[in-house]
């Protein structure tokens, strides 16, 4: 949702009229977009306070070019993949079911990594450290290189519920 917009109340007789513009741009000038994440959390803008409050970080990509470690491959083929310093990549990230959402939707999210699973994923734990499961096949070489390599080919874009809401103050005007 782009959080510009144009809110219009009239009285039920129709005999008063108010309209509130609202838009939320960032330092630089660039409009805001609102997000929301599949438990729920969503960016919200009170336009009596003037503030936009973003509960949700902005996309984030990974390319290939983060730290990466392979944990292990299972006797299914599935290579499960942890990123190293995940909260240098994810600052202020609140783990939780449903605290990301990431595309593409190959990779779903993942409440547990059992070690015997045959499904491609991913995983943010409570230390946070995300982990992504794919399976080797799909790599050129079944390494952390090869991992590397899909990333930069195939980046994975994402967003994540931040721990702290942010308050970035927006304009209104109206009556």
């Amino acid at each position: 949702t782009i959080s510009a917009f144009r809110i219009r109340s009239v009285s039920e007789d129709e005999s008063q009229e108010s309209v509130v513009y609202v838009l939320a741009k960032d330092d630089e000038g660039n409009i805001e977009e609102l997000r929301s994440l599949p438990n729920g959390v969503k960016d919200e803008i009170d336009a009596t306070r003037g503030k936009l409050i973003k509960r949700v970080s902005d996309w984030v990509t990974l390319d290939g070019s983060e730290s990466w470690d392979l944990e292990s491959i299972n006797e299914y083929g599935i290579a499960n993949f942890k990123l190293i310093g995940t909260l240098d990549v994810f600052p202020n990230i609140k783990p939780g079911d449903g605290s990301v959402s990431l595309l593409p939707a190959r990779f779903p999210e993942q409440t547990t990594f059992i070690a015997d699973t045959t499904t491609e994923g991913f995983l943010l734990n409570n230390v946070p450290v995300f982990f992504i499961r794919i399976f080797a096949s799909t790599l050129n070489t079944p390494d952390v290189v090869g991992f590397k390599s899909y990333l930069s080919q195939n980046p994975i874009r994402l967003i994540y519920q931040l721990a702290t809401p942010i308050e970035i103050p927006i304009q209104t005007s109206g009556s």
